[in-house]
């Protein structure tokens, strides 16, 4: 725990004064020691994805000891004898950016942001960073869920009143562009000190029990997202407009239909719950306690219409999920995405860009992205993702691992059936029909054949023996429990069990390494990932409390978090590499979607071969193969 001791403010408002900045700025990175720097900006747009494009450079603050701190006011308002001395944007620039491009180490609370707002000010801080607040969360681990904003940590680190810090917040209240600079340069020199103190905390446990996936994954990623942030992704607002226009008219067609035939309105679940509770009372369906009503939540209005195909609620229940889903769809995105775009234009063509920003580190090391392009839907009624287009003369390309998720399993399980099945046929090998074939030929005490489970994939009226067979396989990699595959698969809760006995009994591997796996849970509290990002069990769910349930929902969490946190990581680390490679290319990493990697090239013959060049790997003894595909969207 760090004293608190106010540090020396000092605000810079000429040249004269800026010398000293400078001047320490150099000596820093002569001695390798890092400089902390924290921009206070305006945003222009409700949309934080476009602050950094319409939003301006109020001030920047920088610190290099405890001692001392400088702020810089650029762009204040406010009324003061002093405003007309503020140094010009295009001079703090032009001093600054020769010394911080060339080299150093530059540090913050979540840089990324700072990273943007000093890019677009001309200022090209030179991309060796470091920053806390992905340190916390990489050292939490997500499932703690503990906060990270630097007002809420800091006083685990630093021995200060909490009336203090609160005092400290109160001059970025309001307008800032109207504060006085005297009152913001305060408080952006002690959100710097802050953030020194939490560095001097965190770095020593980073350095040693994160360093690879920190310094190698986490940090070299930063720039590499802020400039996917800035540089956006093109999208084909005709397109979203029509696809709009099609979608409005099949949902209107719908509530038409559902008024016309059944006096309800479909949009409203209280009005369709009483219909089914009284018209389908003899079926089996999920009772709402509060009011005695049947349940049509999108998964039990999917478990009715695949346990009563053929029947007239199936339908029903079918048409309600696609006005759902549809409605959803036109909100989400073919109606807000062209509003919350940007525009400029390509080769004298108008073209539209949407900026995402994304959240670099939340469940099990994934990203997120606001607005979400991460995780777009696939109806094939209305495809959105047509909608998602490269630049003029440019073309997509898509890049996943075929079946990452089993073959990290195979290898992290070290399963001798799943290992030879990779070993005998690298790419195109079958998991879920090699189970379906083993749990059906059990259950059914004969001998069926993979010809058999292949035609009987065939069949669309029904799930099948396949389908069966990958939800199985994925219960160890998602975590479902035994009502979540019986929930799944339709079938009694009994079955489910019988279905999970039989895997096991054939993939001994991953059995010995689940059990293992929980040995290890309940002596440490904590998994990881091959690249060594943890995952800790949330303390309120250790087997002592009474709500076992609680506890081993949070343990198929642990597990799940090595496969999936792993393939998390080796997305992250690819785009890293394939940032490295194509940086004299006219190639741009675009985003992920899922798991695929997406970027928009000139000469995609040109690209590909890095690409797998990177992403094929061996992990744990198994071939990772890649599938690239060059589209014209995502």
């Amino acid at each position: 725990m760090f004293a608190w001791k106010a540090p020396e403010y000092k605000i810079v408002y000429n040249l004269e004064q800026f010398e000293e900045v400078k001047s320490s700025i150099k000596q820093a990175i002569l001695e390798d020691k890092p400089i902390f720097i924290d921009v206070e900006t305006t945003g222009a747009t409700p949309l934080s994805s476009l602050d950094c494009l319409y939003g301006w450079l109020l001030g920047v603050a920088v610190c290099i000891s405890t001692e001392k701190g400088w702020y810089i006011p650029l762009n204040h308002t406010k009324d003061s004898i002093r405003l007309e001395e503020q140094i010009t944007t295009a001079q703090f620039a032009f001093n600054l950016d020769p010394i911080v491009s060339k080299a150093g180490l530059y540090t913050n609370h979540n840089i990324k942001f700072d990273y943007k707002f000093l890019w677009r000010a001309g200022i090209h801080l030179y991309p060796r960073l470091w920053d806390t607040m992905n340190a916390l969360k990489i050292i939490n681990g997500d499932a703690n869920n503990k906060k990270v904003a630097l007002k809420e940590v800091i006083r685990d680190y630093l021995d200060i009143p909490y009336g203090l810090i609160k005092s400290f917040t109160e001059a970025s209240r309001g307008n800032a562009a109207e504060v006085n600079p005297d009152e913001l340069g305060i408080y952006a020199i002690n959100d710097v000190i802050f953030t020194m103190f939490v560095y001097r905390a965190i770095k020593p446990e980073i350095d040693e029990k994160f360093h690879k996936l920190f310094y190698e994954i986490e940090t070299p990623l930063i720039p590499l997202l802020a400039q996917m942030e800035m540089r956006g992704i093109r999208i084909d607002v005709d397109y979203f407009k029509k696809a709009k226009t099609k979608g409005e008219k099949y949902t209107t067609q719908l509530k038409t239909f559902f008024e016309k035939h059944y006096g309800i309105n479909i949009g409203s679940t209280q009005q369709v719950g009483k219909y089914f509770s009284k018209t389908f009372k003899d079926l089996d369906m999920k009772i709402k306690f509060e009011t005695n009503n049947i349940v049509t939540d999108k998964d039990e209005l999917s478990r009715i219409f695949e346990a009563y195909r053929g029947h007239p609620v199936s339908k029903m229940a079918k048409r309600i999920l696609s006005y759902r889903t549809l409605t959803k769809e036109i909100n989400t995105y073919m109606d807000k995405f062209p509003k919350i775009s940007d525009y400029k234009y390509d080769n004298g063509k108008l073209t539209y860009i949407i900026h995402t920003v994304y959240n670099q580190i939340v469940n099990s090391g994934r990203m997120s992205s606001s607005p979400n392009v991460q995780n777009l839907p696939k109806n094939p009624s209305v495809n959105i993702r047509r909608g998602f287009i490269p630049r003029e003369g440019y073309k997509i390309i898509e890049a996943d691992w075929s079946s990452a998720e089993m073959r990290l399993l195979a290898g992290i399980a070290q399963d001798p059936i799943l290992i030879k099945m990779y070993k005998d046929n690298p790419v195109g090998a079958d998991p879920h029909t090699l189970t379906a074939q083993w749990i059906f030929s059990k259950i059914q005490n004969r001998n069926i054949s993979i010809e058999e489970i292949l035609e009987d994939n065939k069949n669309k009226s029904k799930p099948s023996m396949r389908f069966a067979g990958k939800t199985v396989n994925f219960m160890v990699v998602y975590g479902t429990t035994e009502f979540g595959l019986s929930k799944k698969l339709k079938i009694s809760k009994e079955d489910a069990i019988l279905y999970l006995k039989e895997y096991l009994n054939l993939y001994t591997g991953v059995s010995r390494w689940v059990n293992n796996t929980k040995h290890f849970i309940k002596e440490h509290k904590y998994t990881e990932t091959l690249f060594g990002r943890r995952r800790y069990i949330n303390p309120i769910y250790y087997p002592e409390m009474k709500q076992r349930y609680l506890y081993d929902g949070n343990v198929r969490g642990l597990i799940n978090h090595i496969i999936q946190g792993t393939c998390a990581d080796m997305l992250k680390y690819s785009l890293v590499e394939i940032a490295k490679r194509i940086k004299d290319i006219d190639t741009y990493s675009l985003t992920t979607v899922h798991d695929s990697i997406l970027l928009e090239a000139h000469n995609p013959d040109e690209v590909i071969p890095i690409i797998k060049d990177v992403m094929e790997m061996e992990v744990k003894g198994i071939f990772m193969p890649v599938d690239i595909k060059v589209k014209r969207s995502f």
